[in-house]
């Protein structure tokens, strides 16, 4: 994610300029490539003068940390997704950002790609009514195993149990986009996981299901899995909303069709991205320039940033309700009255 943030600010933000790149083993190669300073640490890089905001790109674990120690350096700060790990580790940085009185802003890439950003027009004009069911596929074949530097153990952190569940990683997306689509928070939510393959990993579980109530009445299910046999579904990420006078077929690597009045119309498209081949491809790059260059546009001209600290937050808690409900196999209401902290091994299902 360094070299996406990375390549994004050299191509296609208008508004920054990426000064400096710090921590991780891959940093002095990326530095150098874009003709920038390497520095030896996370924390030297925060401890610049020079700079504005802080890009932080790295596993969950780290988050709270950096996110700390840059705001209280007087940095502004874009924070991959997940934002943290749990409910708690996400109110400790929106109390930190502020106190340091800096913007703090969560990586949500699915409202800026065109098929996402268009379905929430479409929405907002009305064009499938009153939003009563969604449905969202995050389904891949093998994507451990096909992630660039797997077998070279670069992609490790990603099967530690420290750094959260499966869920939590795709779940964050998934479940900011059902909040963002409906306009509508949870009130219940219910999640069922597991691993099917001959290396379990029990505390990770790489196939779930979920299922929400929103407090417009809406109904949400989330199917993820990374155990489908290749060749996979012809579309791994998509969102079905169905409204009351119109259905939408969110293909956030392809279209967006518009199924209404007995014909379906293709309404915006995504150019077919290869992210595990090409991961600079512009076309991958474009939808996080698009969120860096609006950070950075709100810190220039004093905005706030549309993805707020509170969204990030609100995804977490979602994820934590639905493992706590896999924990207990009941129902978990929402919001939660007394956030649990990240589940151990025992206890992941």
């Amino acid at each position: 994610m360094g070299g996406v943030y990375a390549h994004a600010l050299a191509t296609e933000v208008a508004s920054g300029v990426l000064v400096a790149i710090g921590g991780g083993s891959k940093a002095p190669q990326l530095a150098a490539e874009f003709g920038v300073k390497c520095e030896p640490s996370s924390e030297a890089l925060i401890a610049r003068s020079d700079i504005d905001a802080v890009i932080i790109g790295t596993p969950p674990s780290s988050h709270l940390p950096l996110v700390r120690a840059s705001a209280e350096a007087g940095h502004h700060v874009f924070v991959e997704k997940p934002m943290g790990r749990t409910v708690a580790e996400c109110d400790e940085m929106i109390e930190a950002c502020h106190k340091a009185g800096v913007l703090l802003t969560i990586n949500k890439l699915s409202r800026f790609r065109p098929p996402g950003a268009a379905a929430k027009r479409a929405i907002i004009r009305g064009d499938v009514g009153d939003v009563l069911m969604i449905r969202v596929q995050l389904v891949h074949a093998g994507l451990e195993d096909n992630m660039p530097g797997a077998s070279q153990g670069v992609s490790n952190w990603i099967r530690d149990p420290a750094e959260g569940t499966t869920y939590l990683d795709w779940g964050s997306h998934a479940c900011d986009m059902i909040r963002w689509l409906s306009s509508s928070e949870p009130t219940l939510a219910f999640g069922q996981f597991s691993d099917y393959r001959t290396d379990p990993i029990p505390p990770l579980s790489r196939s779930g299901m979920a299922q929400y109530t929103l407090a417009s009445g809406a109904l949400a299910q989330v199917w993820c899995t990374e155990e489908m046999v290749p060749p996979g579904m012809p579309t791994e990420t998509e969102y079905l909303v169905m409204g009351s006078e119109g259905t939408l077929i969110v293909d956030l690597y392809g279209a967006l069709l518009l199924g209404k009045n007995g014909s379906w119309t293709e309404i915006a498209r995504q150019p077919p991205i290869d992210y595990m081949n090409d991961p600079w491809h512009p076309d991958r790059v474009r939808g996080y320039a698009i969120q860096t260059e609006e950070f950075a546009q709100c810190i220039s001209e004093g905005g706030r940033p549309s993805v707020s600290p509170e969204d990030g937050r609100a995804a977490i808690e979602m994820v934590q309700a639905t493992e706590e409900s896999a924990r207990r196999g009941e129902v978990v209401r929402l919001p939660l009255s007394n956030p649990p902290g990240p589940l151990s091994a025992n206890q992941r299902i």
